[in-house]
């Protein structure tokens, strides 16, 4: 059973998106709107479209996936965003992850976003400053060994807080209850992310509706 994080109705009164990947398969993310939230938005220039299997979940179509949630303002960036996912195959291109503070008033101007991901073996955090003809990466600590294999649902959890100094924080957990701490990150220097910005979803794969990873469950509070 996937847990609901108390999303209801009415839903907790802090709960920024609730996405339960519902919809035809075949259809983008963005083309329908998310439970609670309203409807997700594509980042640019990340312009590879996310697919709904219409089994509850996504897939990326191709690498570089990404998507923000909601097209309100948030008030206060020290929001957590939690994500189910299913490693329904894997290969040595399995990317997936959480974004949060995520920039999204740019296009050809550089824009950023804080990322946890997991990338084939490692889980990675990253700084991230992107612009209209691509990006770069900070790392903001070693990459941690942790080995998946097809079949398994990882969660994964991640929070920023606070202004000035940033503290990134990443967990991922088995079934959404228990949680093991991956990363925990002070950022000072190198332009720490201050802005609110949005949550998001990274699906750096070039996926289908019965391979790579799905993501089934997205929601930030």
């Amino acid at each position: 059973m996937i847990p609901t994080f108390g999303y209801g109705s009415p839903p907790r009164t802090d709960l920024i998106v609730y996405d339960d990947m519902l919809g035809a398969s075949g259809d983008d993310l963005n083309t329908r709107a998310s439970s609670y939230g309203g409807t997700p938005s594509r980042l640019s220039p990340y312009t590879s479209a996310a697919k709904l299997d219409g089994s509850g979940g996504v897939y990326g179509n191709a690498t570089n996936s990404a998507y923000y949630w909601p097209s309100a303002s948030v008030a206060n960036g020290d929001y957590t965003v939690t994500g189910l996912f299913n490693l329904v195959t894997k290969t040595s291109g399995s990317r997936f992850g959480l974004m949060t503070r995520v920039d999204d008033s740019v296009t050809n101007s550089p824009g950023k976003f804080y990322l946890f991901r997991w990338n084939n073996g490692n889980f990675e955090l990253l700084r991230i400053q992107y612009g209209g003809t691509g990006g770069s990466g900070l790392t903001l600590a070693t990459a941690v060994a942790f080995s998946m294999s097809a079949g398994d649902s990882p969660w994964l959890r991640l929070q920023a807080t606070g202004t000035g100094t940033v503290t990134i924080i990443a967990d991922r957990s088995t079934d959404g209850q228990s949680w093991t701490n991956v990363f925990n990150v002070a950022q000072s220097t190198n332009s720490p992310i201050v802005t609110a910005g949005k949550p998001g979803l990274f699906l750096d794969e070039a996926a289908s509706g019965s391979t790579l990873t799905h993501c089934q469950l997205f929601l930030a509070a």
